[in-house]
């Protein structure tokens, strides 16, 4: 399996404070095409942020609200800086684990940055991603022709090594375990969820998970000759978004050896959860964020509006703020994020 590394500039760093201490997780971007072109004929996109709902909202009654959310993201010609969200800007989810934020058409708070953000409708988009139907998950499960076996990875953070002046998502590789047709039962409720044969760590809650079909998934004319000869890159087959990563399922009972104890955090099953994106798009259809991408549209149809870029003058170079993030990681890395309570 090839894997791209320009997936890496999808992804944020996230960082919760509350009154009690903070904690650490990944968020990625993507776009809903406005189907509206400025002035010099680009298209334009509404941007958003995902990430898991646990890193973004406290999900313990009894705990302290989260008071401010940071984003790392490298910039362009610089080390990594921090833009701090608006509390009430972001949206969560009534059921499932993931929330969104809303940088509006060509996410132009973002320029200096160098990111990425992926189609959630349209080409790059699976199928079931776009359906915006009321076809329940398993059907969903089952447009996207995803299986068992199915390869896949997904990229975040590394809390033992986020990065000295840029940030440095890893990438972690797995298979598809099970496609359930009943909800499972996780800390922020019971959803229908994909289950990984993966090993999920802290900090990777949020993260992007992309599903990857070989050439012969897709290409009718494919050869089983071409096994023979080397690979172009690039041409090793497509990758799909299909959903965040939520969290593992712990052994509890079966850590006999006392590991869990001696890491200082709980030992997993090898099985990570993965909010589905469709649950994404709920949010992205819902009356908060679909009034916004229709007065976008009506007026960006009006008018001319600035290109959407990655691209502009960094900010300053020095970056106190990120260095206190990594200095977080480092304390978290014992610390066990939210779980079954």
């Amino acid at each position: 399996m090839q894997i791209p590394d320009v997936v890496k500039k999808l992804v944020f760093f996230v960082e919760a404070d509350t009154d009690e201490g903070s904690w650490v997780g990944t968020g990625f971007f993507v776009f809903d095409s406005l189907g509206v072109r400025d002035a010099k004929g680009a298209p334009l996109a509404m941007v958003y942020a995902v990430t898991a709902r646990h890193c973004v909202q406290q999900i313990k009654k009894d705990k302290a609200p989260v008071k401010a959310i940071r984003l790392f993201l490298n910039t362009t010609n610089g080390p990594a800086r921090s833009i701090e969200t608006q509390l009430d800007g972001w949206v969560h989810h009534d059921v499932a684990d993931v929330s969104v934020y809303s940088f509006g058409p060509g996410a132009q708070e973002l320029r200096g940055f160098d990111f990425l953000y992926y189609p959630v409708r349209g080409q790059g988009a699976p199928a079931f991603v776009t359906t915006a139907d009321k076809k329940n998950a398993a059907e969903k499960f089952e447009m996207a022709e995803m299986s068992p076996g199915d390869d896949l990875f997904m990229t975040g953070l590394l809390v033992y090594h986020p990065g000295k002046t840029r940030i440095m998502p890893i990438i972690r590789t797995g298979t598809i375990a099970a496609l359930p047709e009943d909800p499972i039962t996780m800390s922020t409720g019971s959803d229908h969820a994909i289950l990984v044969e993966s090993r999920s760590i802290g900090g990777l809650s949020g993260s992007p998970v992309f599903v990857h079909y070989p050439p012969w998934r897709y290409d009718p004319e494919w050869n089983p000759a071409h096994l023979m000869t080397p690979t172009i890159p690039g041409n090793a087959g497509p990758n799909y978004l299909i959903g965040l990563v939520h969290g593992v399922w712990e052994a509890k009972g079966n850590d006999v050896d006392g590991i869990s104890s001696a890491l200082g955090e709980p030992l997993n099953v090898g099985i990570t959860i993965v909010t589905p994106l469709f649950r994404a798009l709920d949010l992205l259809d819902g009356p908060k964020l679909r009034g916004e991408y229709e007065e976008a549209k009506a007026a960006l149809g009006a008018s001319v509006a600035p290109t959407p870029t990655t691209a502009g003058t960094a900010p300053p170079p020095k970056n106190p703020e990120f260095e206190n993030f990594e200095e977080l990681t480092r304390q978290l890395v014992h610390t066990p994020k939210p779980r079954k309570p």
